[in-house]
């Protein structure tokens, strides 16, 4: 069973061109390092479970605050906790890590401040609809996937 996970190690350099580059739709220092197509097709949906629910974009997700648009990225890896987050409308990015499990909430809190202090607006958005659906073919034994190998004998198929 291959587990579906990966991570990456990076200087705070490396992030800041990442994060330059992605806010002009794949240019850095003047090269084009990225196509403008596949820079804007990041930031796109590419796939929507329900109209109230945020959509899953191409390798980043979204998590709009305060009537933004915001797509990023949160990793968590031992005690490494990280959020990448891109607001190209105010030409804004933010990115925090932290190394200690304290960041795991940090993080997300710590985003939410600067983007409530520094851009303001109503921060609290209209809950979704319930969706009507059976839910018993989902049921199952749930097992944590970190830290499981191929040759795991506490990996259960549902």
């Amino acid at each position: 069973m291959d587990i579906p996970a990966g991570h990456m190690s990076t200087t705070a350099d490396d992030m800041t061109r990442f994060m330059l580059a992605h806010l002009n739709l794949g240019t850095l220092n003047s090269r084009q390092i990225l196509s403008t197509e596949t820079a804007s097709r990041m930031r796109e949906p590419l796939f929507d479970s329900h109209p109230g629910i945020l959509p899953m974009l191409h390798g980043l997700y979204r998590s709009d605050r305060n009537g933004l648009e915001i797509c990023g990225h949160g990793g968590d890896v031992n005690q490494f906790h990280s959020n990448l987050s891109l607001i190209p409308e105010h030409n804004l990015d933010l990115f925090v890590s932290f190394n200690s499990d304290p960041g795991a909430g940090a993080r997300g809190i710590l985003v939410a401040a600067f983007i409530d202090h520094f851009l303001g607006g109503d921060h609290l958005r209209q809950a979704p609809q319930p969706i009507e659906t059976d839910l018993e073919p989902y049921t199952g034994e749930n097992v944590a996937l970190r830290g499981i190998t191929r040759h795991s004998r506490s990996c259960r198929r549902w």
